[in-house]
């Protein structure tokens, strides 16, 4: 819990960095916060969207049992493509 916190708290770069060392489950409910945070506080539509897809690739490699595109579904990222 104090991990989530923490993440919720650091910048959303050093967030998704932290990412890649949580656990599959937690990673994915990280995720869904990390999106909504890229969403609601990045302004630049170009920065929003790399990081997004950055996001995105980091999930893939977490997840290999899953595709790019059920990865996408899940957490919404479909419309980058």
């Amino acid at each position: 819990m104090d991990e989530l916190e923490n993440l919720n708290q650091s910048s959303i770069g050093l967030a998704t960095v932290q990412l890649i060392t949580l656990p599959e489950a937690e990673a994915i409910d990280v995720t869904r916060q990390l999106i909504q945070r890229v969403r609601n506080e990045l302004t630049s539509d170009q920065k929003s969207e790399e990081l997004l897809q950055l996001i995105e690739t980091v999930l893939v490699y977490m997840l290999p049992r899953l595709s790019r595109r059920e990865v996408e579904a899940m957490f919404s990222l479909d419309e980058l493509n």
